[in-house]
């Protein structure tokens, strides 16, 4: 399981990396004090990344 679990990240490391995006670093967290989800004002995900989000929803449930 320690590999699959390795496989998995290093796809979300280059799925963000194809995306000008990266997670956050030294973070104690999930997200800051100051989120305030009633004034976000995020796009909603695309049919694509609407897909990867679930299929790693489906991998998270696996290893748990």
């Amino acid at each position: 399981m320690g590999q699959y679990i390795k496989d998995t990240a290093k796809n979300v490391e280059t799925y963000l990396i194809d995306r000008n995006l990266a997670l956050l670093k030294n973070t104690t967290i999930p997200i800051t004090p100051n989120y305030t989800p009633e004034i976000d004002l995020s796009l909603e995900l695309n049919d694509l990344d609407s897909a990867y989000y679930q299929s790693l929803i489906s991998i998270l449930r696996w290893i748990a």
